[in-house]
């Protein structure tokens, strides 16, 4: 999903208009970019966190020329997704499953016809 469809939706939910959808997100997104970079963590319960995770400065060999050249200070972002979260993609893909085995199941049309008159 692009950021496009999120904002449709966003102001489709919140009965506003597109535009005023985009200021909303982009608060939003601000807001975390900003805290992540204060903070360094922000947390959504039952969606996930994100943490900043900082790496030393070293030095490293250029796998083309060989080289060595020394790496700044890096910052990454790492994601942990919550239980929730967890649970919903899970539970799509036992419904993913779950539709799969009985299609099948259903091969041919006397397969159908028994399974439909029981």
């Amino acid at each position: 999903m692009k950021r496009v469809h999120l904002v449709k939706k966003l102001s489709h939910i919140m009965d506003v208009t597109n535009k005023e959808a985009e200021l909303y997100f982009a608060a939003f997104l601000d807001s975390i970019m900003e805290n992540l970079n204060v903070d360094g963590r922000v947390v959504f319960n039952g969606f996930g966190s994100f943490k900043v995770k900082e790496y030393k400065a070293r030095v490293a060999k250029n796998p083309i020329t060989g080289e060595l050249m020394q790496l700044p200070i890096r910052r990454k972002i790492r994601f942990k997704p919550g239980k929730e979260l967890r649970e919903r993609v899970n539970a799509i893909n036992i419904y993913e499953t779950e539709c799969n085995t009985i299609i099948n199941n259903v091969q041919d049309v006397d397969n159908v016809l028994s399974i439909s008159t029981g």
